[in-house]
């Protein structure tokens, strides 16, 4: 479908508010949504924020807003619709725009996607939203007279977007810092120098191009992956779970291997992390910041909007390096655990691969080596 097309139908129902997390299926949408002076659009923390978001805007227009997301979002979004959006409790009217990863028969996905997307149908419909997919096979018209329709008869209609059924991505998104400028390194190249800096350290890498490129450069490099779990899905919360191996392993060496969208996404989890680092663990945390949710289609995450210093000291990392460019990550290690923020290019290498192992041969590998 016309991604301006789909906009305008919902223009003609009076829905000009966007809140949302990027999704890949969704760009060339979101491409359209930004160029559009007459919209407007934001991106938040999590999905939680967003409804939340739709819903005061609700209160204080009398309108209805979109909410957009990948479907693994929805998790995020259940307690705020349930407790907030639903009929039985506000009844506030708002749009979900929903990205179909993993959907069944679709083409191949991330191991991360295969629950969420057999679960998406029967999941939006038992929170009591009214599903209505839309594929790259309907016609316009069909298309635009399903959304009038359900955006007519409901309070909660949820758009399931499969893959390609807005063509592809024509349209410039932000996509963050870009790479080189002020002598930023890519991400992959300051992973490596992370890696190599922290050599037996046990790495938590965040899903995404993060945890693809810890893969690639222990592949090139011949290394092991016994001390690498790479995080797929559960955005936001690689941090706790480095948090709750490091307080079993007070001896180990822990490097948290975060992305902006990420560390924002739950930025709460800091902490859990700076208390870890107080208590005796051995947590070395890096923000990589590009300023974008790169993995997902690009759109900005606000992080330059942070001042990740004082953020540091308000939740009491005892140590706090910023902005760290190149070699000198190396000598900044003396400052011992604590919060790392390095800013970082934006692009990432167009064949990056994919680990070929399962996440299960992946913990397994990982558990196995737990002691060495």
């Amino acid at each position: 479908m016309n991604p301006k097309l789909f906009i305008e139908v919902l223009k003609s129902k009076g829905i000009t508010h966007y809140f949302g997390v990027p999704d890949s299926l969704l760009k060339p949408l979101m491409s359209n949504i930004y160029e559009d002076k007459d919209l407007t659009c934001v991106i938040t923390a999590n999905e939680g924020n967003a409804v939340a978001m739709a819903a005061g805007y609700h209160l204080a227009t009398g309108k209805t807003a979109a909410v957009f997301m990948q479907n693994s979002g929805i998790g995020n979004a259940v307690n705020p619709f349930l407790s907030l959006s639903h009929a039985a409790v506000y009844n506030i009217p708002m749009v979900f725009i929903i990205g179909w990863r993993g959907e069944p028969g679709g083409p191949h996905d991330e191991p991360q996607h295969a629950a969420q997307g057999m679960l998406t149908l029967p999941l939006v419909e038992c929170l009591g939203m009214y599903p209505q997919e839309i594929t790259a096979e309907m016609t316009d018209d069909l298309v635009s007279t399903r959304i009038g329709q359900s955006i007519t008869r409901h309070q909660h209609p949820a758009f399931i977007i499969s893959k390609g059924a807005f063509g592809e991505e024509v349209h410039h998104i932000d996509k963050g810092y870009q790479d080189h400028s002020n002598k930023l390194l890519t991400r992959e190249e300051m992973i490596e120098i992370i890696l190599n800096t922290h050599p037996t350290a046990k790495i938590f890498a965040t899903t995404g191009m993060i945890g693809r490129e810890v893969y690639e450069l222990r592949t090139k490099s011949g290394a092991p992956h016994d001390n690498d779990f790479l995080s797929v899905g559960s955005m936001g919360h690689v941090s706790s779970i480095a948090v709750g191996y490091a307080q079993e392993h007070r001896d180990h060496e822990v490097v948290i291997l975060d992305g902006d969208g990420s560390f924002i996404m739950h930025m709460g989890a800091s902490l859990q992390v700076a208390k870890a680092i107080k208590d005796g663990c051995r947590i070395f945390h890096y923000v990589l910041d590009n300023n974008c949710h790169a993995s997902v289609g690009g759109g900005n995450t606000l992080s330059n909007d942070i001042d990740f210093g004082m953020l540091s000291r308000a939740v009491g990392y005892p140590s706090y390096i910023s902005s760290i460019h190149g070699d000198s990550i190396r000598s900044a290690m003396h400052s011992g655990p604590g919060l790392y923020h390095v800013l970082v290019g934006s692009s990432a290498r167009k064949d990056l691969g994919r680990p070929k192992e399962s996440p299960i041969i992946n913990k397994n590998l990982f558990m196995s080596h737990v002691n060495d």
